[in-house]
């Protein structure tokens, strides 16, 4: 953890991944608007999910990265579209995991709490990691997540229809756990300096 924390959730930014984040920033232009738009920059993706999700499966763009319930969006305009891949942390091979866990305790808890816990965990496991990962509440039925870190889930027959969910389980299992709670304390710190290294002032060239 202390390869992450401090330096990784402070606004002393490393100047490679600025030069990165610039990089993708400047690609995003759009040189056949008069002047030259930059619409990853000037609120048309953030405001457009039309936009931003059609683009992508028109292969205007060629990679989207968000938020895993994305899938259902991408699947609904085309199911032969989406494809996982990973993104590693460093110079290494591992993947970045950021996920949520329970735990259950006895100790802050009155009669038979911790047999309450478990109860409601294994009716959460049916209707969060059936019903709303798997989209069977939608019409089609499609994906909605792909982050589900249950592993009996990734051997469901309902799961392994979907090749997305096999590729993720992958990748899943060579994730490591990093020190996230930090992240709140320095949130708005990094916000701004990120804002002023990368948005500030900026202008399309």
């Amino acid at each position: 953890m202390t390869l992450f924390y401090p330096d990784a959730y402070s606004d002393d930014l490393d100047a490679d991944a600025v030069g990165m984040l610039t990089y993708l920033r400047d690609v995003c232009v759009d040189t056949l608007t008069m002047p030259h738009t930059n619409p990853c920059m000037d609120g048309t993706y953030y405001s457009n999910y039309e936009r931003y999700f059609g683009d992508f499966v028109s292969e205007r763009s060629v990679v989207l990265q968000g938020f895993p319930e994305y899938l259902s969006t991408i699947l609904a305009l085309d199911p032969t579209v989406p494809s996982i891949t990973t993104a590693h942390l460093g110079d290494g091979d591992k993947n970045f995991v950021y996920t949520n866990g329970f735990v259950t305790s006895k100790a802050n808890c009155g009669h038979d709490c911790h047999g309450t816990a478990v109860e409601w965990l294994n009716w959460q496991k049916i209707n969060h990691g059936l019903i709303t990962s798997l989209g069977l509440d939608l019409t089609p039925p499609r994906p909605r997540y792909l982050m589900w870190s249950w592993k009996p889930f990734y051997k469901l027959p309902q799961v392994t229809a979907y090749a997305q969910y096999a590729e993720y389980w992958k990748f899943q299992k060579k994730g490591i756990a990093i020190e996230t709670i930090h992240i709140l304390e320095t949130q708005e710190a990094q916000k701004d300096a990120l804002e002023a290294a990368i948005k500030d002032g900026y202008t399309p060239p």
